[in-house]
């Protein structure tokens, strides 16, 4: 009988929800007036800020140096671990707002080499970061951070520390703390049930985000907690996405799809995008569309084998599920006969279909959509040329 029962002890829940407090200067550990500056105090908070937003930390390829938070995790003597992360809104109610940390990022510190160290993606091989080294002068980094961090014990490479890596989180040996269904499957099979986990634990969490559809796995009696969120890159992916406003010219095409957006990492599996389309591949997220506050209007493109390229405009509900899907432009390479267009207004899209088999004389036919209240498209009465 395969256990799924996690004791997991580094998760603290609690029916209190979120705390929106924020940082407060006594939160920044010890005040430096000892550097070469005076007496002018310089906090840890202060500190962490100004190295982080002066490196090339691969958070700030998803999240603006703006949003982006840092306080050290743990230190020994000579390395200090820093965690990158957000505060997000997870209220389901506007009038009551609550508020959580969503880490975006890891780096370490070294103190004898200087040396900043992104290990986000790959803590076995760590993207040496460039920053402002004149930060750090005259300020002692591990001193001015000290009452704040957790020290690390003696010995071979232990470290002891208040809350645990993402990296190092394994659900029964196996699961990683982001795990796909597919995942869980490979491990344990198919759950036996799903429930989500505000219906079985409603005062509690698994991950201190709150998110309305975390779920329970449950196999053999046991469950297994699990959440929508795929990765810490994916957290706001839309809202990383520029919006574009009307009206909107679309004619993408092989020569430059790849410029466009950013490459899909999981998001259209997440929502159950189907290209219906077995050759599907290189799907790319381009931009999204301010149709209206009761959903989202998303762009993507993707290739069909290695010679068509299909660019399709989603409605998405609350809850990320596609309310609809329209094809607003296509470009094929095999022939370069065939191609489609779009012209993307507030009150109506425009898709003309190009027949370019006869050179002198293309033909094109027009179709006119409109964007219902509800998210779906409806086409108009066809006109002529």
């Amino acid at each position: 009988m395969v256990k799924t029962l996690i004791l997991f002890s580094a998760l603290i829940f609690s029916c209190q929800g979120a705390s929106d407090r924020k940082p407060s200067e006594t939160d920044s550990g010890v005040v430096d007036r000892t550097g070469t500056e005076g007496n002018k105090s310089v906090s840890c908070k202060d500190i962490l800020t100004n190295l982080i937003k002066t490196s090339n930390a691969v958070a700030f390829d998803h999240f603006s140096k703006t949003t982006v938070q840092a306080k050290i995790s743990h230190k020994t003597s000579e390395k200090a671990t820093i965690k990158l992360y957000v505060i997000s809104d997870v209220s389901e109610n506007p009038s009551e707002r609550r508020s959580t940390e969503q880490t975006v990022g890891w780096l370490e510190y070294y103190k004898p080499t200087g040396k900043l160290m992104d290990i986000t993606n790959d803590p076995d091989r760590p993207l040496e970061l460039k920053y402002d080294k004149t930060v750090l002068q005259g300020h002692d980094l591990f001193r001015v951070c000290d009452s704040e961090t957790v020290i690390a014990k003696p010995g071979a490479g232990y470290e002891q520390r208040d809350v645990m890596l993402e990296k190092d989180i394994r659900f029964n040996g196996k699961v990683k703390r982001f795990f796909a269904l597919a995942e869980f499957e490979q491990f344990f099979g198919k759950p036996d049930s799903i429930r989500l986990l505000a219906d079985e634990e409603p005062c509690i969490t698994i991950f201190n985000t709150e998110a309305p559809d975390d779920k329970y796995l449950y196999k053999n009696g046991s469950p297994v907690g699990s959440s929508r969120e795929a990765s810490a890159a994916e957290i706001h992916v839309l809202e990383k996405l520029p919006v574009r406003h009307f009206p909107i010219m679309d004619s993408t095409r092989f020569e430059n799809f790849e410029q466009i957006g950013m490459p899909d990492k999981g998001f259209l599996k997440r929502i159950k995008f189907n290209p219906e389309r077995t050759d599907a591949k290189n799907f790319r997220l381009n931009y999204t569309i301010p149709f209206s506050k009761n959903f989202t209007s998303l762009v993507l493109t993707y290739q069909s084998g290695e010679h068509e390229l299909f660019t399709t405009l989603i409605t998405l509900g609350k809850e990320d599920q596609i309310i609809d899907r329209l094809d607003v432009v296509y470009d094929e390479i095999a022939e370069s006969a065939f191609s489609k267009t779009s012209k993307i207004e507030k009150d109506k899209i425009t898709v003309t279909n190009w027949n370019w088999i006869s050179e002198e004389n293309p033909v094109s036919e027009i179709k006119t959509y409109i964007v219902q209240q509800d998210g779906k498209f409806k086409v108009l009465p066809s006109a002529e040329k």
